[in-house]
């Protein structure tokens, strides 16, 4: 082909910081604020220099985005160890664009989440140490998305989507011998997904255990072997519910999956590893996985314009 690429990317971004971390009454307080924005912007000219020469060809796309962000924690001691109580909440909003020939896409999206811990940690009983944990998060996703191209119109152009979440922890750490290390623990999640959109109002609550145990083998002081056993499931990533266009790099239209579920596996795991020096370290590890649930995000439901 006889064609001639120009490209052109800018960016600029800015980020302010304020933090503390010290002492604060009986125990110790961290403080982290953070605001983030900026902007990215791409261009691409194709000529064609062929003696039968089209009209140049432009691709083009940019985001404008802010970001904020506050993050507090204060631990101090209680009898047989210490406690933990945290807040982190954060907001996002992203306007993106892109032009490619006649066709256009358009996205404004504002997210925000609010996730509360309260742990304690036990110092070790005997050969047992003992640890816990409440979480509890709030999440939210406003995104409305706007499709010109011939022929084709978004089937999910805009969805809202609320998660209520709840997770407790335990862990149990057995000391069976020096060269042994047995680890027990239990996550237990709940969450309720709402998501409003094209297809209505759609809410359901799910629930998950995830066990997970851990044997540990010390065969010298400088290499060991573990085994693992542990259901795993993945977190949700909103931005997987709304749909999407690049029309930049052309990829294929997805509508988002307002019915979507986490991915969900039982892993297994056996590990050897040998250190070398400081720094130095060999492992090898097989793993294998037994897959309960996959995320299913690449739903390509672009249909026809609607009829004038």
């Amino acid at each position: 082909l006889n064609t001639e690429r120009t490209t052109l990317n800018h960016g600029d971004d800015y980020e302010a910081t304020a933090a503390y971390d010290g002492p604060l009454g009986p125990g110790r307080a961290r403080a982290t604020l953070i605001g983030t924005l900026g902007d990215d912007e791409n261009r691409t000219v194709e000529l064609d220099l062929s003696p039968t020469a089209a009209a140049p060809k432009l691709d083009a796309g940019g985001a404008k985005y802010h970001h904020g962000e506050a993050n507090l924690g204060y631990i101090w001691p209680v009898p047989l160890g210490e406690a933990e109580l945290a807040l982190v909440a954060q907001t996002d909003r992203n306007e993106s664009d892109s032009f490619s020939g006649a066709s256009t896409f358009r996205q404004i999206r504002d997210s925000s989440e609010v996730v509360g811990l309260a742990a304690l940690r036990l110092q070790p009983i005997g050969r047992w140490t003992l640890n816990g944990g409440v979480e509890v998060a709030y999440n939210t996703l406003d995104t409305v998305s706007a499709l010109t191209a011939p022929g084709q119109s978004l089937v999910n152009p805009a969805i809202v989507v609320e998660e209520l979440r709840g997770e407790a922890t335990g862990t149990a750490r057995y000391a069976a011998s020096p060269q042994l290390n047995l680890e027990f623990g239990l996550r237990y999640e709940i969450s309720n997904i709402s998501t409003v959109g094209a297809a209505g109002r759609l809410e359901k609550t799910l629930s998950f255990p995830k066990p997970r145990i851990t044997a540990t083998y010390a065969l010298s002081s400088a290499e060991q072997i573990s085994l693992r056993l542990e259901r795993t499931v993945d977190q949700l990533s909103f931005g997987d519910f709304s749909a999407t266009v690049s029309l930049t790099n052309g990829s294929a239209p997805i509508s988002g999956n307002p019915a979507l579920e986490p991915g969900r596996a039982w892993v297994g795991e056996a590990r050897y590893e040998r250190r070398f020096g400081k720094q130095g370290s060999f492992t090898l590890a097989l793993t294998h996985q037994a897959l309960e649930e996959l995320v299913m995000t690449n739903v390509f439901l672009i249909g026809p314009a609607p009829a004038a």
